[in-house]
C-alpha cells in the first residue's frame, strides 16, 4: 500500500492501462499545462530489460491519458498524442525511454491548409470553429459570433494559426463588447467563445490563513532605486480589455497616503524580525 504522500502516476495508452507496475521504473514525470502553446506531457521509464521498446502501446500516434498527484487527490484525467519517443543508452546505469505527447490540438497544427470558407447568408467565425472540431474528431465547445463574412481566406495556414486568428477578432455582442474570443483545445473539447473576464477567479490563494488551503510557500522580492530622486512615484500603463482604450495608473506619495510604500527615502531591512537592521539604500549608511 502506497503512502498518502507518495506520489502517483496512472497511465493508459489506446484505452488499455498498462499492465505493469511502473512504479519503479518510472525516472521523472512532467506535465506543462500552456495558455498560447500546446500542454506537454513527457514521462520518462527506466528500461533494463528492454521491454518497452518493441512495446506497441508506446508507439508514436498513440492517444494516451495520465491521471497524477497523491492516493487522496489525483488529478483530472490528462489526454495527449505521442507525439516523440526517445531511447537513451548510457554507459553506466539502466537504459531509458522517453514518451512525450502534446494535447490533441497538435493535430491542428501538423498541416498547412489553403481553402476559403463561405456560405449562403455570410460565415461566420464560430461556424468555422465547429466545422474544423467535427473534421479533427473534437468536441466544439463554441459561442457563436455576431459577425458574418461573405468569405474567409485561410491561406496556408494550419487549422490552429487560422483559428488563434479569428479569435482576436470574434465577438459575440454587438457595439462595445469585449472583442476576443479564447480558443484552445483541452481534452477531447475545442474551445471558442469569449474570455469571461466577469466571472469570479477559479482559485484565491492565501497564505498562513487556514490549514486547508493549498499554498505553503512564496517568496516575494522588492528592488529598491539607487538613485536619490527615485522612489518618489510610480506609473503603470495598461489596456482596458473592455473598453479597448489605453490607461494610465500613476501612485506617488500624496495619492496614497493609506500605503507609504513610496517615501522619500528607500531602505534595505537585514538581521532577525524581531531586531531588524534599516539601511538607506541611497547612502549605504545604517538609519538604526
Amino acid at each position: 500500500m502506497l503512502a498518502p504522500t507518495a506520489p502517483i502516476v496512472l497511465l493508459e495508452i489506446e484505452g488499455k492501462r498498462l499492465s505493469r507496475d511502473l512504479t519503479d521504473r518510472l525516472v521523472s514525470f512532467v506535465y506543462e499545462d500552456h495558455e498560447t502553446a500546446l500542454d506537454l506531457l513527457e514521462v520518462t521509464l527506466a528500461d533494463p530489460y528492454l521491454l518497452f521498446i518493441d512495446d506497441p502501446l508506446l508507439q508514436e500516434g498513440n492517444d494516451i491519458r495520465a491521471r497524477f498527484g497523491y492516493a487522496d487527490n489525483l488529478s483530472p484525467t490528462k489526454l495527449g498524442v505521442i507525439k516523440e519517443i526517445g531511447y537513451d543508452f548510457p554507459e553506466s546505469g539502466a537504459p531509458t525511454i522517453t514518451i512525450k505527447a502534446y494535447d490533441k490540438g497538435c493535430n491542428l497544427s501538423t498541416e498547412q491548409v489553403l481553402r476559403v470558407w463561405e456560405m449562403p447568408g455570410g460565415i461566420r467565425a464560430s461556424d468555422i470553429a465547429i466545422t474544423i472540431a467535427n473534421e479533427h474528431g473534437l468536441v466544439p465547445v463554441v459561442t457563436p459570433t455576431v459577425d458574418r463574412f461573405p468569405r474567409r481566406h485561410q491561406s496556408k495556414q494550419s487549422d490552429a494559426q487560422f483559428l488563434r486568428a479569428l479569435a482576436k477578432i470574434a465577438r459575440a455582442t454587438t457595439g462595445n463588447g469585449v472583442t476576443g474570443y479564447a480558443f484552445y483545445v483541452e481534452g477531447e473539447e475545442l474551445h471558442f467563445h469569449p474570455r469571461g473576464l466577469e466571472k469570479p477567479p477559479v482559485m484565491v490563494l492565501e497564505y498562513f490563513t487556514s490549514r486547508d488551503g493549498i499554498l505553503r510557500s512564496f517568496r516575494p522580492q522588492t528592488q529598491t532605486q539607487g538613485a536619490a530622486t527615485s522612489g518618489k512615484s510610480t506609473t503603470a500603463v495598461g489596456v482596458d480589455p473592455k473598453a479597448k482604450a489605453p490607461v494610465v495608473t500613476k501612485a506617488d506619495d500624496a495619492t496614497t497616503p493609506e500605503r507609504p510604500v513610496l517615501g522619500k527615502k528607500s531602505v534595505l531591512t537585514e538581521g532577525a524580525p524581531a531586531a531588524p537592521r534599516v539601511i538607506d539604500a541611497n547612502t549605504g549608511k545604517r538609519v538604526r
